[in-house]
């Protein structure tokens, strides 16, 4: 059972980086196929992209602030920019994969 476990875990991360890297220079293409494929495991990975972001850098700010001992409730310049930097790239991902989602259902419903 661990053996299968490790190997469709090594499939879903080899499509899930084949699917992301997709979205950078094909994006229409990767999403129409997907659709196409019906493969849901990786469009809700790829959906799910802009909040591992997300969780990713303010856990990131979250742990520098336990590591140089900040007071709770005090928010320094560089904390704020970090949060700031996060949610807009955060936002800018979500904006962009849904420019492409719906590029690729305006094409498909014509």
């Amino acid at each position: 059972m661990a053996k299968y476990s490790i190997l469709l875990s090594i499939k879903e991360s080899y499509l899930f980086t084949r699917n992301s890297l997709g979205l950078i220079f094909h994006p229409y293409k990767t999403i129409r196929s997907l659709i196409r494929e019906r493969d849901y495991s990786q469009i809700l990975l790829l959906i799910s992209l802009p909040a591992y972001v997300l969780a990713g850098g303010l856990g990131v700010i979250w742990f520098g602030r336990r590591l140089i001992h900040a007071p709770y409730g005090v928010w320094g310049f560089y904390t704020k920019v970090g949060v700031l930097g996060t949610f807009t790239f955060s936002f800018a991902i979500f904006c962009y994969l849904g420019f492409w989602v719906w590029q690729v259902w305006k094409i498909k419903n014509k």
